[in-house]
């Protein structure tokens, strides 16, 4: 069996919804924390992926990953 990896917040994001709107978690969100830790650049702020322009939007979505994924833990 494959597995696919995500390579921006969009895809993360997306992905992370999908298992909430049908009951599941993720695998491993510990390697979705590091990839969105990742993106976050050090004047603040989150890009599509690391090492990018931060910006709005994609700080949005990083912050929703977060918290979906701080949900997730807080199941267990």
């Amino acid at each position: 069996m494959s597995h696919g990896s995500s390579s921006s917040l969009e895809c993360q994001h997306a992905g992370l919804r999908i298992l909430h709107h049908f009951g599941q978690r993720p695998r491993d969100s510990a390697r979705i924390r590091d990839f969105v830790v990742a993106c976050q650049s050090s004047a603040g702020g989150f890009g599509r992926v690391p090492g990018a322009i931060p910006r709005l939007d994609d700080t949005l979505r990083a912050v929703e990953i977060l918290c979906m994924l701080d949900i997730d833990s807080q199941v267990d």
